[in-house]
């Protein structure tokens, strides 16, 4: 049993503003200090029976994984963070809260590789993890950020990053605070929108957590008196030669030349060049406890309308600038909650919508045709949505054709 570390909820914290305040934050601090220090003192107790589940996680994900899967990879979510959004979402779809316990040294290129690759290998590049993620599961997998998802991309299986948390937080470092907020709507909005585009699961993990350490003096922060070739890390030490400090825990770990890791047994940090504030690498529960979280739609309590898009195979090549979407509403009535569905067309050019059609009410049995311009395009996409829900309901591919317009003259 891994105890939890407490944090007041970071929409709260990011409402303040002057939290940045030295006079303010620092009383505060040094109260939140006396609070944690009994717990982290329990929490290095528990050292010895940590074992991290992160290497080759997305791996053993995506080998039994059902199409319909995707995976948000954040770098830098706090438990705290999942959990509010999960608390947001949980209303409206079905929430399955774990934990993982994030590999040592808790930072990015570190852990990446543990979720993407495993066997303790390390890779810098993002893109050469993506592409043994790829190789080792043998399916299809979709990369994008995530904040280029838009309603019309299929895939299978597909993998969102989201660095936004930690790049704010190592450029702002206690700045970042008031942009925590931005960052869960972010997240709970794309989540949402990921399950009404039909995805079945969402997964939303991360690579470590962080930790807020504060304002500090130089007698804050610990001497990274290490013996021997090392290289210090704001909340790491890595060195060739075995160490005999009381006040650290090692791991062994090779690295390059290196062959350990060292973590203080303490939430300070260790004297270091750059900013402080804001930082991971650290063994802490903050750093240490990350979110492995599972959003699923639930059944829906009454069956809508069924609205699709029904002359898709003509859209396929469209002779001329202007194009009409034709939309067909089921005749069966199912009943009375589905006599009617309010839904709207949404235009896409690679990730950005260009145009909307206003709002359209189908009725059972009803036909209906807007019309719509390529706008300069030659391929677009259009997606027929539920007004009231967002849910995606049908999408059409549309090509503009080489061919001539003769006007009807042929």
């Amino acid at each position: 049993m891994y105890p939890y570390l407490f944090c007041s909820n970071t929409a709260v914290l990011s409402s303040y503003f002057f939290l940045q305040e030295k006079a303010i934050i620092r009383p505060l601090q040094e109260y939140y200090e006396s609070l944690n220090y009994e717990l982290l003192q329990k929490w290095f107790e528990y050292r010895p029976e940590y074992q991290s589940d992160q290497q080759g996680y997305l791996i053993s994900l995506f080998k039994s994984a059902k199409p319909g899967t995707a995976v948000i990879v954040g770098d830098g979510i706090r438990y705290e963070i999942a959990d509010y959004i999960a608390q947001a979402l949980e209303k409206k779809f079905k929430v399955e809260k774990q934990i993982m316990l994030a590999d040592m040294p808790s930072e990015t290129e570190h852990n990446m590789s543990a979720l993407y690759v495993g066997n303790g290998e390390v890779l810098p590049v993002h893109k050469d993890r993506e592409k043994k993620l790829t190789e080792i599961t043998g399916k299809t997998i979709t990369y994008m950020d995530l904040e280029a998802l838009s309603y019309g991309d299929t895939a299978n299986y597909l993998v969102l990053s989201y660095r936004d948390i930690d790049k704010a937080g190592e450029k702002m470092q206690l700045g970042a605070i008031k942009l925590f907020s931005e960052f869960e709507q972010v997240l709970t909005v794309k989540i949402t929108q990921l399950l009404n585009m039909g995805y079945q699961e969402v997964h939303l993990i991360t690579d470590h957590g962080f930790v807020l350490t504060g304002i500090l003096d130089e007698a804050d922060k610990l001497p990274p008196d290490a013996t021997g070739k090392k290289e210090v890390h704001e909340r790491f030490i890595r060195t060739i030669d075995k160490q005999s400090n009381s006040g650290w825990f090692s791991i062994k770990e090779l690295y390059g030349e290196y062959n350990y890791v060292y973590a203080a047994k303490s939430h300070r940090p260790f004297r270091s060049k750059g900013s402080y504030g804001f930082s991971h690498g650290g063994f802490t529960p903050q750093e240490i406890i990350i979110p492995k979280f599972t959003f699923r739609k639930g059944k829906a309590a009454t069956s809508g309308l069924e609205v699709t898009i029904s002359n898709t195979k003509e859209l396929t090549e469209v002779t001329g600038d202007y194009f009409a979407i034709k939309l067909q509403a089921d005749s069966k009535l199912i009943d009375l909650f589905a006599s009617q569905r309010k839904v709207q067309i949404l235009i896409y050019s690679g990730s950005v919508n260009t145009s909307s059609s206003n709002i359209i009410t189908m009725k059972s049995g009803e036909r209906q045709s807007m019309e719509f311009s390529f706008q300069g395009k030659m391929e677009i996409i259009a997606v027929l949505l539920d007004a009231e829900t967002r849910e995606q309901l049908d999408v059409a591919n549309i090509k503009k054709s080489n061919a001539r317009d003769l006007g009807g003259l042929l």
